[in-house]
């Protein structure tokens, strides 16, 4: 199209591709995060290839995730005895109850909470020795700096 309009422009060379061998198995594309998280919520998604659905569906599994995290959406399962027909199922009272007490057994799975407090042990021994200066440094920069402070203004100490 640019050679029609502008002749004196070079034509571009189009890129070669590497043949695709025929005797190769075909790999299945991976599933994205939110694709996995709606396949294991949403009973009736596995077989479904409606597009609408399955943007509507995403765009949900966007929201949860970003009030939830992904990783706890992949971890917990959906409950039992109840089939979910959306992932909407969550923005209603009972589900989110059941988000919630998942969220709670996650925490323990995961030991959020668990760690135990390091504690920082205070002596009464010195382990440098004192200096007295006349210097005061007036900027915050002089203050984080003082020991180079010194030194430049001192070079004996």
């Amino acid at each position: 199209m640019n050679q029609e309009l502008f002749p004196s422009l070079p034509a571009k060379p189009k890129k070669a591709r590497k043949p695709r061998d025929p005797n190769a198995p075909k790999k299945p594309r991976a599933l994205s995060t939110s694709q996995q998280i709606i396949i294991k919520h949403v009973s009736n998604m596995r077989g479904n290839y409606n597009p609408a659905d399955w943007g509507r569906e995403g765009r949900i599994c966007a929201t949860l995730s970003k009030k939830y995290g992904a990783e706890f959406l992949l971890w917990a399962s959906p409950p039992e005895g109840y089939k979910v027909g959306s992932l909407t199922f969550y923005y209603s009272v009972l589900g989110r109850n059941y988000l919630s007490d998942q969220l709670v057994a996650y925490a323990k799975h995961k030991g959020v909470g668990q760690q135990e407090k390091q504690e920082i042990v205070l002596t009464e021994r010195k382990i440098g020795e004192d200096t007295t200066t006349d210097y005061k440094p007036k900027t915050l920069k002089e203050f984080l700096n003082y020991g180079k402070t010194i030194r430049q203004l001192n070079p004996d100490a």
